[in-house]
This record gives C-alpha cells, sequence and structure tokens, in this order.
C-alpha cells in the first residue's frame, strides 16, 4: 500500500507530535517522533510518503490537492488542540482520497471513544506509537496492539521494555527540520515512552512509561553514526524518569560517540553524577521544565515540587558545564500578578543559556482540562486559559515582560553574541531572536 504520514497543515508552524501539541516560537519545527516510530513499522511492507506542512508550509486548499495527488490507500495523520479544526482537515482528505484514516495526537489519544464515536471517517486511534497497530490493521490481523478500532475492545496495556525497527530517517533529511539547539540535518530519537510523573498541567504521566530496550536504541546509534548523523534531539519527555537508566544510556552515548544532544530533564532530580555524566555524553542544551517561581503555585501542579531543589539542579547542570534552558508556565490557577513576577525575577537570577515563558493552557488528558479543550467534538477553540485570577490582556503583558526581562539584560546579550561568533551561529541567533521578539 502507499501510506501516507502526515502533519497537516496550520496558520503557524505547529508540532501535534507525542500527544503534545505546540505552536513554534522561536523558527523551530522537530520530526515528529509519532510518525517517525510508526514508518518504521511500516517501511518494509508498504510505500511511505511523509508531508509534515510545519516544515513545508502550504494553506489547506493546497494540502489537500497534494494529498489527492499522493493517491494514498491509508493515512496516518497528526491531530493538535494547538490547531483549529483538524479533523475537519482529516474529513475532506479521507472522503477525497478514499484512504483509510488513522490518527494519533493528544485530540484523539485522551477520547479515542469519542473520536470514533464522532468521525465515523476514522479508522482507528493510535494510544501507543511504539507498538505496530497500524501495520497489524493493515495487514488484517485480528489483533491491533495500540490501537484503538471501532467495534473493537479497547487494546491491552504493554508491559516491559519496547522495540521497533529503524525509522525511515531518510524520509526526512532533506526537509528543512529546525532546532534551535542543534545544526540542521539533526536526527530525533527516543530512549522511553511517557513519564513516570504526574504533574496537573502535563498528559505525559497519563500514557504510562515503559523503557526501550538498550541494544535496539544501540542498533539505531549505530545506524545514525554510519549515517555521519553526530547531533539528536532525545524527544523523551522526561529523560531522567530513572536515573540509574539514564546513566546506562549516557555511558552508551559516551561510548557510541561522539555526540551532540538536546534532551529534557527534570531539575530536582538532577545529582552532581548525573550533570556530569550529560557533559560526558555530549549535552548541548538540557531544557528544564521550572514552571513557577512561587513555593504554594509549583507544589499545587508537580506535588513535592520547591523552587530550591530546582534550583540547585540548575546549578549543578551550569556547574558541569551543560547549558540550561528553562521553561516557564505564567497563570498557572491560584497565581496573581505577585507570583508571576516572582518567577520572571526567578528566571533572571538563574544561570540560564535561554528562557521560555508560555502561557498555563489546559491540555486533554490532564487533570487541569476540564473537558473545555476540544476533545470531545474534535475541535480546539485555542484560546482557553488557566489564569483564575489574571485577565488574558494581563497575562499576556506579563509574558512580553519577562521575555524583555530575560533577553534584554546587557550581559546576557554580550554573552549570545560572543557565543555566537565564536561557533558561527550570528545568523541563526539573529532569526531566532527576531521570531521571538515579534511572538
Amino acid at each position: 500500500m502507499r501510506v501516507l504520514l502526515c502533519n497537516p497543515p496550520a496558520p503557524r508552524p505547529t508540532m501535534r507530535d507525542y500527544y503534545c501539541s505546540s505552536t513554534s516560537k522561536a523558527a523551530y519545527v522537530w520530526h515528529p517522533i509519532d510518525l517517525l516510530v510508526q514508518g518504521a513499522w511500516l517501511k518494509d511492507r508498504h510505500t511511505l510518503i511523509w508531508r509534515d506542512f510545519a516544515v513545508t508550509p502550504a494553506t489547506r486548499e493546497e494540502a489537500w490537492e497534494i494529498v489527492r495527488r499522493d493517491r494514498p490507500d491509508a493515512i496516518l495523520g497528526l491531530v493538535g488542540a494547538a490547531a483549529r479544526d483538524d479533523f475537519g482537515f482529516w474529513r475532506r482528505a479521507q472522503e477525497e482520497s478514499g484512504a483509510s484514516l488513522f490518527v494519533s495526537g493528544d485530540l484523539a489519544r485522551f477520547a479515542p471513544l469519542d473520536t470514533l464515536a464522532k468521525h465515523d471517517f476514522v479508522a482507528g486511534v493510535v494510544s501507543d506509537f511504539t507498538l505496530p497497530g497500524v501495520r497489524d490493521m493493515l495487514q488484517g490481523k485480528a489483533t491491533t496492539p495500540g490501537l484503538w478500532c471501532r467495534n473493537a475492545s479497547a487494546p491491552e496495556a504493554p508491559t516491559g521494555d519496547f522495540a521497533y525497527p529503524p525509522p525511515p530517517h531518510d524520509l526526512v533529511w532533506a526537509l528543512p527540520y529546525r532546532h534551535p539547539f542543534l545544526p540542521d540535518g539533526f536526527a530525533t530519537i527516543m530512549t522511553d515512552h511517557g513519564c513516570v510523573h504526574r504533574c496537573r498541567y502535563c498528559n505525559s504521566g497519563a500514557v504510562g512509561w515503559r523503557g526501550r530496550a538498550l541494544d535496539n536504541l544501540e542498533a539505531e546509534l549505530h545506524l545514525l553514526a554510519r549515517r555521519r548523523r553526530r547531533n539528536l534531539f532525545i524527544k523523551d519527555m522526561t529523560f531522567n524518569a530513572d536515573t540509574k537508566r539514564t546513566l546506562a544510556i549516557l555511558d552508551l552515548l559516551a561510548r557510541t560517540g561522539p555526540w551532540r544532544f538536546a534532551c529534557y530533564v527534570r531539575p530536582d532530580r538532577v545529582s552532581d553524577e548525573l550533570a556530569a555524566a550529560l557533559r560526558r555524553a555530549g549535552c548541548v542544551m538540557a531544557m528544564v521544565g521550572l514552571e513557577s517561581g512561587d513555593d504554594n503555585v509549583l507544589r499545587s501542579v508537580r506535588p513535592g515540587a520547591t523552587v530550591a531543589a530546582a534550583s540547585a539542579g540548575v546549578r549543578r547542570l551550569h556547574a558541569a558545564k551543560v547549558p540550561v534552558g528553562g521553561h516557564f508556565l505564567l497563570g498557572l490557577p491560584g497565581e496573581s500578578g505577585a507570583e508571576t513576577d516572582k518567577t520572571i525575577a526567578w528566571a533572571c537570577r538563574l544561570p540560564l543559556a535561554y528562557a521560555s515563558f508560555n502561557l498555563a493552557a489546559p491540555r486533554p488528558g490532564t487533570p487541569l482540562d476540564g473537558g473545555d479543550t476540544g476533545v470531545a467534538d474534535g475541535s480546539s477553540p485555542g484560546t482557553l486559559l488557566l489564569a483564575d485570577r489574571l485577565s488574558r490582556g494581563e497575562l499576556l503583558a506579563k509574558r512580553d515582560a519577562a521575555v524583555r526581562a530575560f533577553y534584554g539584560r546587557p550581559g546576557y546579550l554580550a554573552r549570545r553574541l560572543a557565543a555566537a561568533l565564536r561557533t558561527g551561529r550570528l545568523r541563526r541567533e539573529l532569526r531566532h531572536g527576531w521570531f521571538l521578539w515579534r511572538g
């Protein structure tokens, strides 16, 4: 069969992979890991067609015409709460192509039965993209692991480590994917699925957690090394979910290197040993979720977390010469302007290479969803916020003030300019800075 793997168009570059959707704020677009891993299961039996309209922009009309020309027999399409009416796009694409349509993404993953009931053009919902459910259904098998199907029982919850064939990286390397901390031509990989933590604003914990078999990961690393792809975006939701296991992976990276990689880590679980291992293995950016600089607000969404513990983790990474990027959420429930100002001041005190200030919004599959994210009807209003003490206008003003306060410091600008000149990344830095300031 001809199988189309597709991230649909949106007015702004929109990522919908890993059951978490967002729009690009700084000219970055990474590879959809759902599609890469599903492509690994499908590539040996089918002809794959890759379309990512986040990296090759098109209007909806243009995208529909491209899909018609592709003549797919089956489609695996992404849907996300950060966009508007993805299901409307897929309805027409399916009707005009006649293809069997499967969907992955937050809007469908956390409401599979509603998705199948309300959208009769959807043949299946991917619940675990590390499993070969789509492949097995296309082969007519009775059981389809990791896939909700119409008139079928719920897929069994998998246990133990997972593994999959080598992903079809060759499909994506010619496309202009960009990462703010890696050279063009980077590869996206994963070492686990889901998350062990249950933060109230994040849906990764609702997915559960499983690790990837280390020999399977090593095989992919050797493949990438042979292709001279030494820059990696490790797309785990929490790379240091299991410290012992993470240290084993970092040892594997150190032994098979050199590598340059960016990853997400939880700061309050960073020890001196882990920070040093990240540095040895080639980590060029540890992205950490810091969320709020107020302990009461932070604990309300991340039980047990404290500002002091997060600060200590950031400083351990900095001491080990691992660059750190901080992610903050403005407008969490119960947060007033005073708490937001504390978060901004905290961000400016920490030794961060960059900071991302985001407006807290409900995500499908989280305790803070409240059923208002459009999961039920397959659309997303895209304007909902969690703030209950700050207006939208006040939050936008705080967000803009945070960007100016953090990035407008003369010392910070001087350090970034010197680093850009030293590494030959001035053009890239200017491009990212323009997108950030414009946003």
